[in-house]
């Protein structure tokens, strides 16, 4: 692109293309920016004429970046940031007023273990903020956190690599659930035992086998699975309905159940590492300042235990 012509190019519409390309719709981008929906569509008229590209297309969902607006993505975040951290000298995030509904990638577990607290946190941090969860299979997150479809993923899994931040919140172990009527009195859960038994696995994947199931073969042992599920929280019902099956979970899950009365959790007959329960998001979105706010809201909430906690890089390994 000629010098000259960059230099012709309004500053405003620099906001506005930051913003279709977070929020992916006309609607969305006009209420972030508090202008009119008529004002974003005429500057994205002034945006496509100036880079002599369509930019977004629409679809049944809202809008969709074309090749052309994911190559300029990374330049527009940044210009968007420098000038409201430093030119603009942007005013402090205000959570008390901003109105905004956060999005949150989390499986069924996920929504259990975190959604109580991270709620009781928003509603008193920001009252006239709202959340809003989503459950998606582990290999569309990523592109979720890109488009700003989603602001953050809580998990175990890392949705993907590449630009993709990570901040370590706690540990959780996994235990074995059986029903109380099928386990005798101070009875143990040894291995021979577990692969004796029936089991309901997890895997999020259609095709992939249970975590578990790899740690066994690894030992060169089996469990025998009945059934195999992407969902963590149908198996206690499974469980009071058939006594003859296992289930292996992570312990918020068996806590959780425990006042049912019904179920009892054993150690698992096994080494199995703990889980790293962390936050997730995109780069693009590293020093949005409403970004930060959400990531501090739930790193407050739910860090706990030592070692290094600061957000880092994501490298798979």
């Amino acid at each position: 692109m000629p010098k000259d012509r960059i230099g012709r190019l309004d500053l405003n519409l620099v906001f506005v293309f930051d913003a279709l390309l977070r929020y992916q719709s006309v609607t969305r981008a006009a209420t972030a920016l508090h202008v009119t929906q008529g004002a974003v569509s005429h500057a994205l008229r002034r945006l496509r004429t100036f880079f002599r590209d369509p930019l977004f297309t629409r679809t049944a969902t809202g809008i969709v970046p074309t090749p052309r607006a994911m190559h300029l993505a990374v330049a527009v975040n940044e210009i968007a940031s420098l000038v409201r951290r430093g030119l603009l000298n942007e005013a402090p995030f205000n959570p008390e007023q901003t109105g905004r509904t956060f999005s949150v990638a989390l499986t069924d577990l996920g929504e259990l273990a975190i959604l109580p607290t991270l709620l009781a946190a928003l509603r008193k941090t920001s009252p006239s903020s709202a959340l809003r969860t989503i459950q998606a299979q582990p290999n569309e997150v990523h592109a979720m956190l890109e488009s700003g479809e989603v602001d953050v993923c809580i998990g175990s899994v890392a949705p993907g690599s590449g630009e993709i931040y990570r901040q370590r919140l706690y540990t959780e172990s996994a235990v074995v659930i059986a029903h109380k009527s099928a386990s005798k009195r101070g009875e143990k859960m040894t291995l021979d035992l577990y692969c004796e038994r029936a089991h309901v696995a997890v895997a999020p994947l259609l095709g992939q086998i249970s975590i578990f199931d790899a740690a066994l073969a690894r030992m060169g042992r089996q469990r025998r699975v009945v059934l195999t599920t992407q969902h963590h929280l149908i198996i206690p019902p499974l469980i009071e309905r058939d006594p003859s099956l296992l289930g292996t979970v992570p312990e918020v899950l068996a806590r959780a159940w425990q006042r049912r009365g019904t179920l009892k959790s054993f150690r698992l007959p096994f080494e199995f590492p703990p889980f790293e329960i962390a936050q997730y998001w995109h780069g693009r979105f590293h020093t949005d300042r409403q970004h930060i706010w959400l990531r501090n809201l739930i790193t407050s909430s739910f860090q706990r235990g030592a070692g290094d906690t600061r957000p880092e890089r994501y490298e798979p390994r």
